[in-house]
């Protein structure tokens, strides 16, 4: 009975540690994904690129996004997703306090983004404009 309980306790232990070294396969395999992933979209300088979390708060922001809606990674990382797109624009700053006019700097933006051929969310750029 004991030569038993330590032949279960060790192929137990074995099942363990080969599911242990799957696991640590499968997480180096995902940092490197995710390292990839983060230097192609930290990368992109002519498209904005963000996330959000499930309260439609920005999660991530990239180098595009602040050069076309001027606000840093810093202003908008948790900040709502209608500070960007919607009509309450005005009304919500990531700097603080109630600036008038703050959401007429990102509709000029986007505006002259749109002039320049920019289009929202995963379209191309227009052929017949020039990148800056």
């Amino acid at each position: 009975m004991n030569q038993e309980l330590e032949q279960r306790v060790a192929e137990r232990t074995a099942d363990l540690e080969a599911e242990l070294a799957e696991r640590k396969r499968t997480e180096a395999a995902l940092r490197q994904s995710e390292a990839h992933f983060r230097l192609l979209v930290d990368g992109v300088r002519d498209y904005a690129i963000l996330t959000l979390d499930m309260e439609e708060r920005i999660s991530s922001w990239n180098p595009g996004a602040e050069r076309i809606f001027d606000y840093s990674e810093a202003e908008v990382i948790g900040q709502s997703f209608d500070l960007l797109f919607t009509p309450k624009d005005g009304r919500q700053d990531p700097r603080g306090g109630n600036r008038a006019g703050a959401g007429d700097r990102a509709r000029r933006r986007r505006a002259l983004a749109r002039a320049q051929g920019w289009q929202p969310f995963f379209r191309q750029r227009r052929s017949n404009t020039t990148a800056r």
